[in-house]
């Protein structure tokens, strides 16, 4: 306490991270709404290897994940410490303001399901079942589950990124990407990780967000920069900062004893250009992945229309305007130029080809065929065979 009565807090915040700089904004409208402390701030790398800055403070902030003994020789000391890491070491005594991550999940998924989509991916560090992430994977799988969307999770090593790793990590990711069922939702562990896996992918001939469509975590300058943008979900930042004062003031005034946890909800996604297309309509994305999805199944205009919720007038006039085609005329273009090539490059038999491209019985393939190229698919392959 200090000469005057007033409370010293230390903020022990790597200042650097976004997350970490809207946390000490919430704990500053605390005190603004409030007063009641004095603040000082110190640089988390000092906080862990200096323990005398702490001299004269009578509680501390942190947002830390690495090194707890400094924070054991606080609480030791008798020093209430609230953290605002979501996954830190557990460490007795210590206080925790954190994301509810199934939530950040749900956030997720329903974006996933608006897009369409049937697969979604989670790739991070250290998600095994030894590891204090495997709850991620776990909720994702439920809630995906759930929602009618398979979910497939993928353990990177904490040297598996480009630029810090050999080119032999990087293909180990890629091998993960190319191997998902397109298209897909990737979630990823933070805005970095997002951001290069979308380097990853461009590298290796993948498309965003056709193939794959990637959200990352925090809003962090990188994923705001560079093309494409990068989708994000924005964690509760202030709601934390504002959460762990309240519990540091009431474990300052003895009302709440040492440790505990409170979670607080995420529900910000902010939707850029790596999950969305030149549709930037829901409604439309769903069935434009539908339409790509299952063009050569012999989807019809009208259960694309379904599929957004429109008419079929609407439909035709909006796949007009956001991507240049008619569906219908889109539909035949692309079953004729498949049936095509399997004709003039493979030996597959024409009934196969036929039902490779959606039709239910020879003759309608056949009539298909002549209707749309004047010859009939035998005679189109002979021409090739000439």
């Amino acid at each position: 306490m200090s000469a005057v009565g007033i409370p010293t807090v230390m903020l022990a915040l790597p200042l650097f991270y976004g997350q970490a700089r809207r946390i000490r904004e919430g704990v500053m409208a605390h005190v603004d709404r409030h007063g009641g402390w004095r603040l000082v701030e110190c640089d988390l790398e000092q906080a862990a290897s200096r323990p005398e800055v702490f001299t004269g403070v009578d509680a501390v902030i942190t947002w830390t994940g690495g090194d707890t003994g400094w924070m054991k020789g606080l609480d030791a000391r008798g020093l209430p410490v609230v953290n605002c890491m979501d996954d830190p070491p557990a460490v007795p005594g210590i206080s925790r303001v954190a994301t509810e991550w199934p939530s950040l999940a749900r956030l997720v998924v329903a974006h996933f399901k608006d897009l369409g989509l049937e697969h979604a991916a989670y790739l991070e560090r250290r998600i095994g079942t030894g590891s204090s992430r495997h709850h991620r994977l776990k909720a994702l799988r439920e809630i995906t589950r759930e929602a009618g969307i398979t979910c497939h999770g993928h353990e990177l090593r904490a040297h598996a990124w480009p630029g810090t790793a050999p080119a032999a990590d990087e293909h180990k990711v890629a091998d993960f990407l190319r191997a998902l069922p397109k298209p897909c939702g990737v979630l990823c562990e933070d805005d970095p990780a997002a951001v290069r896996v979308l380097e990853i992918a461009a590298r290796h001939g993948l498309r965003v967000p056709s193939d794959l469509a990637v959200v990352g975590q925090g809003n962090r300058l990188i994923g705001r920069t560079g093309r494409p943008a990068l989708t994000t979900i924005v964690p509760p930042g202030e709601e934390i900062g504002l959460k762990a004062a309240e519990v540091l003031s009431e474990r300052m005034a003895g009302r709440l004893p040492p440790g505990g946890l409170w979670l607080l909800p995420c529900t910000d996604l902010l939707i850029r250009d790596s999950t969305q297309t030149a549709a930037a309509d829901p409604a439309l994305e769903r069935a434009w992945r539908l339409f790509d999805r299952r063009v050569l199944e012999g989807i019809t205009v009208q259960e694309l229309a379904a599929a957004a919720g429109v008419s079929t007038k609407t439909l035709v006039k909006r796949f007009g305007t956001r991507f240049g085609i008619d569906p219908a005329g889109e539909i035949r273009r692309r079953r004729t130029e498949e049936a095509k090539r399997l004709l003039a490059e493979t030996d597959t038999p024409v009934a196969e080809i036929g039902r490779r491209c959606g039709f239910p019985s020879p003759s309608n393939f056949f009539n298909f065929f002549r209707r749309n190229t004047g010859a009939s698919p035998t005679d189109f392959r002979r021409s090739f065979a000439r």
